[in-house]
């Protein structure tokens, strides 16, 4: 089918939608989508003769042809058998009592064999008085069948030419023409811009992320060195001293210390440091005979979650911190 799209424009469709339309363009049809019946080979033809006689025998290659319903649904085939009149050879109801050579008279044995043998059946019915009947009128039943169909879709084609011709026809006028093309120009131009904005980016983004580079450079405070670090980790651990010791805010001095063990994560020293103090300071307010739980100092988010030790460490440190202020006796190693 060739599409409208593959006809027209799209300013020329885009005319007609706005300015004509009364005049629907169509899509062509194509003869190769017509659903044509190709011919059945000669042993089709031969199994659905049996199949009339109700023998049902075939080769294994011979395939199922696939158009018997469509001709059988048009009627094609009715009346093939009208003129059987031979002896021994009577139609009945649609029943057909076969007499002579292997013709089955009764549903015997040997008969049953008989009918298992492609080739005699073959040769029966292509020596059949109707046979040839039937395989003109099945060929002819396809060729009307196919004639009908190609009609059909001739007649589609026409119609759909004559439309589009009457599309065209009314596209070559003076005012569609000078329509078309201002929107050819104005879809030009909207192109262009957007070219020039696309180049103009292209050409900025670089100087765009060499000034950002640059300005950061500039203007962001350099890394500290190790040295400065270990200075600001001091600082945070003698704030962290003094407001336990003004307000007693072991929260506050908790998260200071744990910004100076980031800031100097292999300061052994630091870490026992910040351990004992906070245990002194538990013991300091809950002195009631209370006990060191372990676990209750990684319940409070004593123990740092970004650093290079492991919670086995801290829990040594925060063990051996509790011994020595509350002793063994009342230090739960629960962990």
């Amino acid at each position: 089918m060739k599409e409208i799209s593959k006809i027209f424009s799209k300013e020329e469709l885009e005319y007609i939608r706005i300015k004509r339309p009364e005049l629907v363009p169509m899509s062509v049809p194509s003869i190769s989508e017509a659903e044509l019946l190709t011919q059945p080979s000669l042993d089709q033809i031969i199994v659905e003769f049996l199949k009339q006689y109700e023998v049902n025998v075939e080769p294994r290659s011979v395939g199922k042809w696939n158009g018997w319903d469509t001709l059988s649904t048009l009627s094609l085939l009715s009346g093939i058998y009208s003129n059987a009149n031979d002896t021994g050879n009577a139609i009945s109801g649609g029943a057909l009592n076969i007499a002579g050579g292997i013709l089955f008279a009764n549903r015997s044995n040997q008969i049953n064999s008989a009918a298992q043998d492609w080739g005699t059946w073959k040769r029966w019915a292509l020596d059949h008085k109707d046979f040839e009947q039937f395989k003109e009128q099945v060929i002819q039943s396809i060729e009307i069948h196919n004639e009908q169909v190609l009609g059909k879709f001739n007649q589609k084609i026409a119609i759909a030419k004559e439309r589009n011709k009457r599309v065209k026809d009314a596209l070559k006028e003076s005012d569609a023409k000078e329509y078309i093309a201002d929107l050819i120009r104005i879809k030009k131009e909207i192109e262009q811009k957007k070219n020039k904005k696309l180049a103009f980016a292209v050409l900025c983004v670089p100087f765009l992320i060499t000034f950002f580079i640059v300005f950061v450079k500039l203007f962001s405070p350099p890394e500290p060195t190790e040295q400065q670090k270990k200075i600001e980790a001091i600082s945070n651990v003698q704030k962290a001293k003094q407001i336990l010791v003004d307000k007693g805010y072991m929260h506050t001095a908790k998260n200071l210390y744990l910004r100076a063990i980031r800031l100097d994560p292999n300061n052994e020293s630091l870490n026992f440091d910040y351990v004992l103090t906070m245990v002194k300071h538990q013991y300091k307010i809950d002195d009631w005979g209370g006990t060191c739980f372990l676990s209750n100092w990684r319940r409070g988010g004593f123990i740092p979650k970004r650093g290079t030790r492991d919670e086995d460490y801290w829990y040594d440190l925060f063990e051996k911190a509790c011994h020595m202020t509350w002793g063994k006796s009342r230090t739960n190693s629960f962990r």
